[in-house]
C-alpha cells in the first residue's frame, strides 16, 4: 500500500489507515506483517529518493511505537512471541531508527525520536522480557 503512494499526504493517509487496522489485529499478525511494510516502506524511500519527508517519518515512527501498545499495558502471561520474532529489536526497530536518523537536517525527526527514546526503551525491555518468559513456557 504505502509502495504505490506517490504523495507525501497519501503516504500519511496510508501510514494512519495502517495504525488504525493494526489495532484490531492480533499481535504476531502486527509483528510478523504489519512491522516489516513500515520498515520496508521506509526503506525503499531512502533508496529511491522519493522525497520522504519529515511529517511522514514522524508518522511512521508513531505507527511503530503504536504496533506495541499490548506490550506496555498486558501481562506477561497474556502474550506469547514465537521463537522466530526474538530479534525484532535488532531486524526491525534498530535499523528503522538508523534510517531515520539518517539525515542530518531533520530536525522534526529528531524532535519525534528524542520526545519517543524513553517509550521505544520501555518497548524494547518489554519486548525482551515476554520474549524470555515465552522462551521459558515452550521449555
Amino acid at each position: 500500500m504505502l509502495e504505490s503512494c506517490f504523495y507525501p499526504q497519501s503516504r500519511l493517509v496510508a501510514l494512519e489507515m495502517i495504525h488504525r487496522m493494526s489495532k484490531y489485529l492480533p499481535f504476531q499478525v502486527r509483528l510478523n506483517l504489519v512491522l516489516p511494510l513500515v520498515q520496508t516502506a521506509l526503506i525503499e524511500d531512502a533508496q529511491n529518493k522519493r522525497g520522504l519527508t519529515s511529517k511522514v517519518k514522524v508518522k511512521a515512527l508513531d505507527v511503530m511505537l503504536g504496533l506495541f501498545y499490548e506490550l506496555e499495558n498486558a501481562n506477561e502471561a497474556d502474550i506469547y512471541i514465537e521463537a522466530l520474532d526474538y530479534k525484532v529489536a535488532t531486524s526491525y526497530i534498530m535499523p528503522l531508527i538508523t534510517t531515520l536518523t539518517s539525515s542530518k537536517n531533520d530536525n522534526l525527526v529528531r524532535l519525534a525520536i528524542a520526545m519517543n527514546v524513553g517509550r521505544l526503551a520501555r518497548i524494547t525491555a518489554r519486548f525482551l522480557e515476554v520474549a524470555i518468559s515465552s522462551f521459558n513456557k515452550r521449555q
